[in-house]
Formats: structure tokens, C-alpha cells, sequence
């Protein structure tokens, strides 16, 4: 910070340099003039004297009358008296003296008044000097530091910048892979605080607080996580955290179908790992609810299955995000509700899916006895389900799941307007 202060004592010295040496020139050559002013008017009093000698000298040897003499004295007077007015006015028309001095004083004094001023509204020292001492020294010696080093190092930067919402979602994600949940809890809280309102990562992240209080809490389900949770779904009905947290506590209190429900629910947005321990927990509760004598449609009837080859426009392609998601829906025809839908992110983009009564939204329903389905594939670059301008999709309709035995060719080639 030393080298910060000093740079801004040398600009303040050279903006108030730019401010004194112009008006010390311009006093200095207007010092100079009026010397010379002084210098001409003596010349022209010792010419006016000189000319008086010679006219006295003239009129006493008789060469002029008395009238010529005066003529020509009063005629000498006037030429000094003229140029006497003549110097005196270019001397009076601006003198730079201490007034002047005393202007250009408060104008240069002005300057790191104003650049303080500024600095303290705009600028930022604690940034400036993190950063310096980030750049200058390496607290780990070229190394790689341990977990307790670099989670110290992450606290230290957040106590700097606590209004820093990404660093406070990584310390919490720390927190959680190594079981300090009370403080995960208290980092996501750091988080919701700190992120925008309008934030789509907010139903998320409240989910993530509500998993952590509730192992926080040796995982019991407390009054503040089912607070927090009814915060995510709000945002969120689809909040796979908190629909998690849900499941397990109603399979915990052996309320298996409403388990099943919350688990479905999720894996209608779920994928990778996510996918992999809801489907399972659903194999559970299904198995638990069997115990209890409850027969599911599937199990009674021959699975109905609706074979997919998906494709993409090569011309639309480029433009798809890596961060794109894509949805695969069958619905009734004439209507907008998803029966089935498979959600994949585009990194992991398949051409063959599958759509069978495993994929369906709601329990018990199924893609048996629907006359005409409609199916969509949509590739949303924002991860939302809800179709938005820009969107590619493609769709097929008039299929019935039951006598389709052949593989349908779906081209996703349009856009969302």
C-alpha cells in the first residue's frame, strides 16, 4: 500500500505542477513586459527633454517666432502625454498579483481534495491491497496446500468480502464433504443472502441448507429445514434437494407412498448420480408398499415401451450450449402436460430413449390406453423446462404406445419463437 500512496502523491504534485508553472510563466513574461514598458518610458522623457533642448536652442537663435515654439512644444507634450496613456492602459488591463495567487492556490488544493473525495466513494484499499499481497507472496510456497490451509484461506477472503455469494457456496460445499454441517448450514445462509433475488440458483441453494440442517440435526427433519424447504418449492416446485429431504423423511416414518411420490417427482428433473439414488429409493418404497399388498399397474400389465432415435439439425447444432439440457416428453395430443419425460443434459446427449410407464410424471398413470400421443424432444439452453425463445424442439405426432413396435425417428429442427 506504501507504493500505492506514494504513486498518488507524484500524480497529485504533477496535477498541481500544471496548475502553478503556467501562472508563474505568464507572471514572469508580464514582469518582463512592464520592465520594458519602464525602459520606453524613460527613453521617450529623455527624447521629449532632448527635442525641448533643440526647440529652446532654435527659438533663441531666432529660427522660429514665439508662436512656432509654442506650436511645436505643445505639439512635443501631447506625443508624451499620448504615449504615457497608451502604456498605462496596456499595463492596467491585467496585472496577475496575489489575488490571482491566492485563486490558483485554491485550485491547485482542490485537486487531491477532489481525487481523495473520489477515491473513498469509488475506489477500494482492502481490494487493492489483497491483491497486491495475492500477486506478491504465496503463503503455500509454490505447494499444494492442505484442506484446513485452503478452507483458512477461503475464510480470510470472505471476511474481506463477505458480499462474495460464490465463495460462500464453495466454502459450503467444503464444509459438507468433510461433515461440518452447522456451518455448511450458515455458509448457504451466507449465500441466499448474497445472491440476487431473481437468482435461478436460489430454490437450489435453499435446498442445500435444508440437507445440511438436516444432517446438522442427526438426520432428523427440524422445524427450520421444513421451513427452508417450503422456501426452495415455492421458488421451485421441482427442487430435487428438497424433494429428496422430503422422501426420506416420510420413508423414515414409513409413509411409503408419499415417499414414492416425492421421489418420482424429482426424477422427473433428476440425472447422473441424482438419477441413479432416486430410482433406487423408488424401487424401495415400491417394495416396502408391495409388503403392504399394493399392486402398481406396471407389474400387473406388459410394460409399454416407445423407442426414440433422436437427431439433431446439423445447421441449428453449433449454436446449442454445453450447459443445454434436453427434454424428452411424451403427452396426450391436444394438451400441454407431460405424461413421460426423460431429462439429459446435453453433454450426455443420447440418440436411442426410451419412454415407458418408468418416465411417467404422476403415480399410477401410464403410456397404456392413450389413443394419440405427441412427442417432443426440446433442447433448452437455460436448464428450464418451461419452453423459452431460442429453445430447438422437434415433434411427432398421432402415436400410440401400445401398437407402435417400430422405432421413431424424432428430428429436433425448429426453434422456439
Amino acid at each position: 500500500m506504501v507504493e500505492l500512496w506514494i504513486g498518488i502523491a507524484l500524480l497529485t504534485l504533477l496535477a498541481i505542477c500544471f496548475v502553478f508553472i503556467p501562472f508563474f510563466r505568464a507572471r514572469r513574461i508580464q514582469q518582463i513586459e512592464l520592465a520594458d514598458d519602464a525602459d520606453r518610458r524613460e527613453q521617450n522623457i529623455a527624447i521629449f527633454q532632448e527635442r525641448d533642448d533643440e526647440l529652446k536652442k532654435e527659438f533663441e537663435a531666432g529660427n522660429l517666432t514665439e508662436e512656432d515654439y509654442q506650436q511645436l512644444r505643445t505639439e512635443l507634450q501631447r506625443n508624451l502625454l499620448n504615449d504615457a496613456e497608451a502604456e498605462n492602459e496596456t499595463a492596467g488591463s491585467f496585472t496577475l498579483g496575489t489575488p490571482q495567487l491566492v485563486t490558483v492556490t485554491l485550485m491547485a488544493l482542490m485537486i487531491p481534495a477532489a481525487a481523495f473525495g473520489l477515491y473513498s466513494k469509488y475506489g477500494s484499499a482492502p481490494a487493492l491491497q489483497v491483491a497486491i499481497e495475492r500477486e506478491a507472496s504465496d503463503p503455500f510456497d509454490g505447494r499444494t496446500p492442505t484442506m484446513e490451509e485452503a478452507i483458512a484461506k477461503l475464510e480470510q477472503e470472505l471476511e474481506t468480502f463477505p458480499e462474495n455469494a460464490e465463495g460462500w457456496y464453495l466454502l459450503g460445499n467444503t464444509y459438507m464433504n468433510i461433515n461440518r454441517f452447522s456451518d455448511a448450514a450458515d455458509a448457504f445462509s451466507n449465500v441466499i443472502r448474497y445472491l440476487p433475488s431473481q437468482a435461478p440458483q436460489r430454490a437450489s441453494v435453499m435446498g442445500q441448507r435444508a440437507q445440511a440442517l438436516f444432517f446438522a440435526n442427526q438426520g432428523v427433519l427440524s422445524d427450520q429445514a421444513r421451513d427452508q424447504i417450503k422456501d426452495a418449492l415455492s421458488l421451485d416446485p421441482n427442487e430435487i434437494t428438497s424433494l429428496g429431504l422430503l422422501g426420506i423423511n416420510a420413508f423414515e416414518h414409513q409413509d411409503y407412498q408419499a415417499a414414492l411420490e416425492y421421489w418420482q417427482q424429482a426424477l422427473t428433473v433428476a440425472d447422473g448420480n441424482a438419477a441413479e439414488s432416486l430410482t433406487s429409493g423408488v424401487a424401495k418404497a415400491k417394495a416396502e408398499l408391495a409388503k403392504q399388498g399394493v399392486v402398481f399397474e406396471e407389474d400387473a400389465a406388459e410394460q409399454v415401451e416407445l423407442k426414440l432415435e433422436l437427431s439433431i439439425d446439423e445447421a441449428l447444432a453449433s449454436g446449442i450450449s454445453d450447459k443445454a439440457v434436453v427434454f424428452v416428453l411424451a403427452r396426450p395430443e391436444g394438451t400441454n402436460m407431460p405424461l413421460a419425460v426423460i431429462r439429459m443434459p446435453y453433454s450426455e446427449f443420447r440418440s436411442s430413449v426410451v419412454l415407458d410407464d418408468s418416465t411417467v410424471m404422476v403415480p399410477g398413470a401410464s403410456l397404456a390406453g392413450q389413443p394419440a400421443l405427441e412427442v417432443v424432444a426440446r433442447v433448452s439452453n437455460s436448464g428450464q423446462p418451461q419452453p423459452q425463445a431460442g429453445d430447438l424442439y422437434g415433434l411427432v405426432g398421432q402415436i400410440n404406445a401400445e401398437e407402435q413396435q417400430e422405432v421413431v425417428s424424432l428430428l429436433i429442427n425448429r426453434v422456439v419463437e
